[in-house]
């Protein structure tokens, strides 16, 4: 375990802070830290949770967590299950209410299952009514309904939010979308792949 955090530790400092760092919270439980943190909800498995998050650039915070499940192998070359999740947050560093824009997990169970692609996306699709309602008027042609009378009439949309989107599903190999993690360099490269992805994409929408 020790050396998975220690990889995962360089590739925090070389993409997101240089005082980015795991901190053991629990026997087998790893959260990211820093100096530069703030409080946060995270949205997960219909629990908020308040925890710290790290700042990563512009009004962008991340927050970052690995649990392992050590396997009964005396083995030392044995992976453990690993079950990591990264979530991004927007907001001011005084918000605690910042908005979760989506989470990256890679869950690595010891018999792996097909359920769910493995790793995949959350989506937050957290829709601001107040922002809405003031411009009700303008969007919606209505005939003397409210904007209460709207959404009251309109269909309920489905928990997007459980959705697992494949992060890496290669259908068009007609190979499986549940990837195991064979060991610490894959899990490394990926999460440095991940930041890099992430940050690019924020930028561009920061910058258009």
């Amino acid at each position: 375990m020790e050396k998975i955090i220690s990889k995962l530790n360089q590739v925090g400092k070389d993409y997101i802070n240089k005082d980015f760092v795991f901190h053991k919270k629990e026997s087998f439980l790893y959260v990211s830290s820093g100096n530069n943190i703030s409080s946060a909800l995270n949205i997960r498995r219909n629990n908020n949770q308040l925890v710290n998050v790290s700042f990563w650039f512009a009004d962008f915070w991340l927050y970052v967590e690995l649990r392992f499940v050590p396997k009964p192998s005396k083995s030392k070359k044995s992976i453990p299950s690993i079950f990591f999740s990264l979530s991004i947050f927007q907001g001011a560093v005084d918000d605690r209410e910042k908005n979760q824009l989506f989470r990256a997990e890679w869950d690595n169970y010891k018999e792996q299952s097909t359920i769910h692609p493995q790793p995949h996306w959350h989506v937050y699709t957290k829709m601001d009514n107040k922002l809405l309602k003031e411009n009700f008027v303008e969007l919606v042609d209505s005939s003397g309904d409210s904007f209460e009378d709207y959404i009251k009439n309109d269909s309920k949309p489905i928990d997007i939010n459980k959705f697992h989107f494949a992060i890496n599903g290669q259908w068009s190999e007609n190979n499986s979308d549940v990837h195991e993690i064979r060991n610490e360099e894959v899990l490394a490269y990926w999460f440095a792949g991940i930041l890099n992805h992430i940050k690019k994409e924020l930028k561009y929408l920061k910058e258009k």
